[in-house]
């Protein structure tokens, strides 16, 4: 087959079906099955085993489909099955193994038949069965050949269980690899009577033959120190008795410390215990040996303590010889230790540029920063930058670095303008004053990524001290005039959070209105009230539902199609296409927040409704900006209309889901488990519930209007009280 998917990624594969070059891979294994019928659909040497292949896929998607029907109270529980399952044994494995997962883990949670005893078993509890039944069926798979029945479908969970469970396990070819690393990367000191001794030369090694033992140079769980040792001149000989176990012994491992010239300097048990003599060491080896009657070395005769202590004097003057001739090399180490604290901070830096060079010397060196790029065509003068004299381009990095340390507290060493005729480049320089070691750059990345958090309001800053020169024309945010659009508007203020560079955004926010609804916390809570809703200055005065509050949103489809057709009376507006004016409508813009409760969520249970449209883009455009304004305004002018709408669904809502709960809390107390949302496919139990009640006469008229009756405006609105005579 020329190609195999495994997991999110597709290869393309030898006649044998072994993995040979990476074609590509994809965010989720659904989009890699895609990419892997893309290729098969546009291959030049499509054959019959590709053909085979397709449809392969086609039958695995059509046994899926039964399953997913056939386990329907599951909801997304058994896409997330499938995905795991595919990852384990890809389409086939998904195939041949689904309906055993889907039924083995339907008996095992003990036969649920509706989606709410879904919801009572735990969506955690049914993953961990699923995956685990599954991680048994990849045992399965991979071993049964080796097994007596090799029909899974004949088994149950218990009995697959035990089935691989008593196979004889192998050393596995991973295990095998890692020694022969290991063995590669370290010297052998000592190989006789029970007795390993090894200096690993890398980390890998330190970490093999440190297993089980607490020694930072071993470390796999946290940060791993040996190549800062490494950097600091130091070398380690690790020391293994093979007939003793940490019951025995603390001295079952050792690892023996040395300068770089082979000097010795302490040693370390197998706790992480340091000592300054091998007495202890010593005793060990006692116990270890076998021809000395594995007794303490002090119970020994002469000649029995001469063979002790020559096997410890072999081991240690090895080890010396051995790091005389190959001294740790510091620049080596600082070179993997600097190269592995970029892999950490990879992808917790996505603007910045960073950069390390080992010196001679054995210090490491280390700079970065970021780069903003303003193209020239957004200038209010395209040659203005190019004209401006060392004086002023000085002024202008001054104010840059200024205002980055006073409003982002970045602090940039310097402040370099590159002027060119498309953009104008400004390269910030951020402080790197640390140690020239690993340590000190790993804090310094560590630094640049908070600042790289403050990307977004690096570029604003320099937006912001560009204006200030009058190079760039200020933006629709910083021209909107408060105090002239709250005159214009009976029913909306202004929260302004221009201040903050990066975050500046407009919020324009209706008074609040009493839904005529009084809830107690407990049914606040019950509701799932719990986001903040704050004021201007930051004050929380309430909490509020937003899976409920998007809903009524969406409710408001009405007042949507008539501010479409209020702006449509009014095109064309320069630099708007007809289809952007849907974006800028309701659905997109307006929150609408039932808050619930006081500044704390004990306080009184009184419902209000509050309209609320952000603007936050400080690039909007002049045209687009205005169509805000006139949106607010339309639904200003509609005020009422609006406010009756959300009240009568509002309250829809609410008392249907206090019934809900009421009915919930009767049968098995599962409220809290229905205000969860389900984290692996995103549905909303709450939301679903609701969705399934029986709807209000104004919602049937609402669904009934067509476009053109809502375009219409001799059409009366379904909210009216006339509504049927009028029809």
């Amino acid at each position: 087959m020329p190609f195999k998917r495994i997991d999110k990624c597709v290869y393309k594969t030898s006649k044998t079906g072994k993995k040979k070059e990476k074609k590509g891979c994809s965010d989720t294994v659904s989009m890699a099955k895609k990419y892997l019928k893309a290729l098969y659909a546009n291959a030049d040497d499509v054959s019959e085993e590709v053909n085979e292949y397709l449809n392969e896929i086609a039958l695995t998607e059509a046994r899926f489909k039964d399953v997913k029907a056939k386990y329907s109270q599951y909801m997304g529980l058994v896409d997330s099955a499938r995905d795991y399952l595919g990852g384990k044994l890809g389409d086939k494995g998904v195939s041949k193994y689904i309906l055993y997962v889907m039924k083995e883990t339907h008996r095992m949670m003990d036969e649920p038949q509706t989606k709410m005893e879904v919801l009572d078993a735990g969506k955690d509890a049914i993953i961990a069965v699923m995956f685990d039944l599954i991680d048994l069926v990849e045992k399965f798979e991979k071993n049964v050949a080796r097994l007596k029945e090799k029909d899974i479908y004949r088994l149950n969970a218990n009995e697959l269980e035990k089935l691989v469970d008593d196979l004889p396990t192998p050393e596995s070819e991973e295990k095998r690899k890692k020694r022969k690393k290991a063995q590669e990367e370290s010297d052998v000191l000592y190989n006789e009577d029970d007795v390993l001794a090894v200096r690993p030369l890398t980390e890998f090694a330190a970490t093999y033959y440190g297993m089980a033992t607490r020694w930072c140079i071993s470390a796999t769980n946290c940060r791993n120190y040996f190549d800062q040792y490494t950097a600091d001149g130091k070398a380690f000989a690790m020391v293994i008795l093979r007939n003793l176990t940490p019951d025995d012994s603390d001295f079952y491992k050792a690892a023996l410390v040395y300068d770089s010239n082979g000097d010795f300097e302490s040693l370390f048990d197998g706790p992480d215990d340091e000592h300054y003599d091998t007495n202890g060491l010593r005793d060990a080896i006692a116990l270890n040996h076998k021809r000395t009657g594995q007794n303490p070395f002090d119970d020994l005769d002469d000649e029995e303590q001469e063979e002790i202590n020559d096997i410890l004097n072999q081991i240690m003057d090895n080890a010396s010889a051995n790091i005389m001739d190959n001294p740790p090399d510091a620049t080596a180490a600082y070179e993997e230790a600097a190269e592995r604290i970029e892999e950490d901070y990879r992808d917790q830096i996505q603007h910045a540029h960073y950069y390390h060079e080992v010196m001679d010397e054995g210090q490491l060196y280390y700079s970065g920063g970021f780069e903003v790029s303003i193209e020239t065509s957004r200038f209010d003068e395209p040659e203005h930058m190019k004209y401006l004299n060392y004086k002023e381009e000085s002024e202008i990095a001054d104010d840059i670095r200024t205002m980055l340390d006073r409003e982002l507290s970045v602090y940039v060493n310097e402040v370099d303008i590159q002027t060119g005729d498309d953009a104008t480049d400004f390269r910030m320089d951020i402080y790197a004053d640390g140690e020239a070691t690993p340590d000190g750059y790993e804090r310094y990345l560590e630094e640049l990524a908070e600042y790289d958090n403050k990307y977004k309001g690096i570029v604003r800053v320099v937006e912001l001290v560009l204006q200030k020169y009058d190079i760039l024309p200020k933006g629709q945010l910083e021209s909107f005039d408060d105090a002239a659009f709250e005159r214009e508007t009976e029913n909306f203020s202004v929260i302004d959070r221009r201040e903050y560079p990066g975050d500046e955004e407009i919020v324009l926010r209706s008074d609040r209105e009493p839904v005529g609804m009084l809830l107690t916390p407990e049914q606040l809570q019950d509701l799932n009230f719990s986001t903040p809703h704050t004021t201007g200055s930051g004050r929380t005065y309430g909490y509020f539902n937003k899976s409920l509050s998007d809903r009524v949103a969406g409710k408001l489809s009405a007042i949507n199609q008539k501010i479409a057709a209020s702006l449509r009376k009014q095109l064309p507006l320069p630099g708007i296409p007809q289809e952007k004016i849907k974006e800028l409508t309701i659905p997109e813009m307006l929150e609408v927040r039932i808050v619930g409760g006081g500044a704390k969520p004990g306080n009184s249970g009184e419902i209000f409704l509050v309209f609320q449209i952000t603007v936050d883009d400080v690039k909007i455009t002049k045209e687009n900006f205005t169509m805000v304004l006139d949106i607010i305004k339309f639904i200003d002018q509609n005020y009422g209309e609006m406010v009756e709408v959300a009240k009568n669904t509002i309250k829809v809502f609410l008392t249907q889901g206090l019934k809900a709960r009421d009915v919930i809390d009767k049968e098995k107390s599962a409220a809290e488990k229905l205000a969860q949302v389900d984290s692996q496919d995103g549905t909303d139990p709450v939301n679903e519930y609701f969705s399934e009640l029986v709807k209000t006469d104004l919602e049937k008229r609402i669904e009934k209007m067509t476009i053109k009756e809502w375009m219409d405006p001799e059409c009366p609105a379904p909210w009216d009280e006339d509504y049927e005579d009028k029809k």
